[in-house]
């Protein structure tokens, strides 16, 4: 009911011709340091964050990142160890310790990684050319299987890239170990992943500079957009499924230089603080996101909400469009409700938790795998009150884009 509630509400949006959004940012881990750097699609805005983590190998192929969109952090690798972090902390907090990666051989090194959130599965190709798929189980990796692509001689695949709206694999192969311009980039079935359906070249920025060896490889579904990168800069090109022909659109510089790329989704953005008012316990609700990030795809996404008076009822507001301070004032409530008041939904939801502040509540908004919701702005906030006519809550607003 809420799946056929919120697509109503994207629908609404449609008619309205509301403005798409997308506010993601390609992040990668860098050589020096090593750290994990962000960029914004559209200005290139830096953001860095060092990492507790061994430097990388000396394979020059070595390295790669992985964003995972269940649990927010990133996966990272130096080509043989791999540990994930909380990359949207500016303190990259680990996530999950370092522990060896397993490859298809001695002496074969990781080259890059992509993340399939429907299965929860890590992607990873090593120096030898093969392809290893592993189950994620917390922090443990199960190796589920591999297969090899063929390559001519010289040649590494040195990025890759997981297209869940069109279940492909874009892989990014270049001569990692000479001083070549730019890479292949080719395109193969999920079904299939080592059987390339096409290959092209990717060689300049849109100005006509010669990039250099390409040594990573992301993919924006939203945008329908690759980002590849020889370390220095990183181009963004369109890329025709049918002959994997690129059309370079624009280039962003990184003065510390990337050695694998992934997509961060868009961050929500909290407006408001929470309040309540007697007689409900003095609680500092908070509302937040649940499940992993508001990306296509994700069915299991969750609206919540923390910090609550326990054992009371409480109200989820949703809309099209961002939280707009000042807000309106509904008495008896503590603070404004900063969603759009025009054709909000509203949906009841019990507070559970053993007394005081420990009330938790939360709201299932599948997001379906439909190219359609892509930018879409909404809103949420949560309101109570402690019994009728005695006492309410209320939570901060929260702005969030549909992404990939």
């Amino acid at each position: 009911m809420l799946a056929t509630r919120l697509a109503a509400v994207l629908g609404c949006a449609l008619t309205f011709s509301l403005p798409a959004q997308t506010g993601g940012r390609f992040l990668g881990l860098t050589v020096n340091g090593p750290t994990i750097r962000s960029q914004d699609f559209t200005t290139c805005a830096e953001q860095e964050c060092n990492l507790v983590f061994p430097g990388l190998a000396a394979n020059p192929c070595a390295g790669g990142c992985a964003y995972d969109s269940r649990t927010r952090g990133t996966w990272v690798t130096n080509g043989s160890l791999i540990a994930k972090f909380d990359t949207r902390d500016p303190a990259c907090p680990e996530q999950c310790p370092v522990q060896t990666l397993a490859t298809s051989g001695p002496g074969a090194v990781a080259t890059g990684m992509a993340f399939d959130h429907a299965l929860n599965r890590l992607l990873v190709t090593d120096s030898n050319g093969v392809l290893t798929t592993f189950q994620i189980n917390g922090c443990s990796l199960t190796i589920v299987s591999q297969c090899l692509v063929p390559l001519p001689p010289g040649l590494t695949i040195t990025g890759i890239a997981f297209d869940a709206s069109q279940q492909r694999l874009l892989y990014c192969i270049s001569n990692c170990e000479a001083a070549a311009a730019g890479g292949i980039v080719a395109i193969a079935a999920y079904a299939d992943p080592c059987n390339l359906l096409c290959a092209s070249a990717l060689l300049t920025c849109p100005d006509g500079s010669v990039l250099g060896t390409l040594v990573g490889l992301t993919y924006d579904a939203c945008t329908d957009e690759i980002w590849a990168t020889d370390g220095l800069r990183v181009v963004a090109a369109r890329l025709n499924p049918s002959d994997c022909a690129t059309m370079p659109l624009r280039c962003c510089d990184s003065p510390n230089p990337f050695v694998g790329l992934s997509i961060e989704p868009p961050a929500e953005e909290t407006v408001g603080i929470g309040c309540t008012s007697a007689p409900c316990a003095n609680c500092a609700p908070v509302h937040f996101f649940g499940n992993g990030d508001s990306i296509i795809g994700n069915l299991d996404f969750t609206l919540d909400a923390s910090g609550l008076p326990s054992g009371a009822m409480c109200v989820f507001l949703l809309n099209v469009g961002p939280c707009t301070p000042p807000g309106f004032t509904l008495p008896p409530f503590c603070a404004p409700l900063l969603v759009p008041a025009a054709g909000v939904l509203s949906f009841s939801q019990p507070v559970n938790g053993a007394g005081g502040c420990t009330g938790t509540a939360s709201l299932d908004v599948s997001l379906p795998l439909n190219l359609a919701n892509c930018g879409f702005v909404m809103s949420s906030q949560v309101l109570g009150s402690c019994q009728p006519g005695a006492g309410t809550f209320v939570t901060n607003c929260l702005t969030w884009v549909v992404g990939s």
